[in-house]
C-alpha cells in the first residue's frame, strides 16, 4: 500500500482523467498482485496474520473502487472506511 500512496502523491496535480489512466496502468497491476498474495496466503484464522488477511479481504471492494475514479484518492478511501 505504501507504493499506492507514493504514486497518488505524485499525481495529485493531475486532472482526474489523467490520474485514472495512471491508476489503470500502474496501480491496478500492483493491487492485482496484492490480492493474489492475500488470497493464497495460508494462516490460521485466529492468528494475527489470519486476522490481517481477513480484514484486507473485507476491504477489497473499497480498495478496488478507487481504481475506477480518477478523482478519488487512496487516502480518502481508507479514511472513510474507518
Amino acid at each position: 500500500m505504501n507504493s499506492t500512496f507514493y504514486w497518488e502523491k505524485q499525481w495529485r496535480e493531475l486532472k482526474p482523467v489523467d490520474r485514472l489512466k495512471k491508476k489503470t496502468t500502474i496501480l491496478k497491476p500492483l493491487l492485482d498482485q496484492f490480492w493474489k498474495v492475500v488470497s493464497t496466503c495460508a494462516a490460521l484464522p485466529k492468528s494475527l496474520l489470519g486476522k490481517a488477511l481477513n480484514y484486507a479481504l473485507g476491504q477489497k471492494e473499497a480498495l478496488n473502487d478507487f481504481l475506477q475514479y480518477g478523482a478519488i484518492d487512496t487516502s480518502i478511501i481508507l479514511v472513510n472506511r474507518r
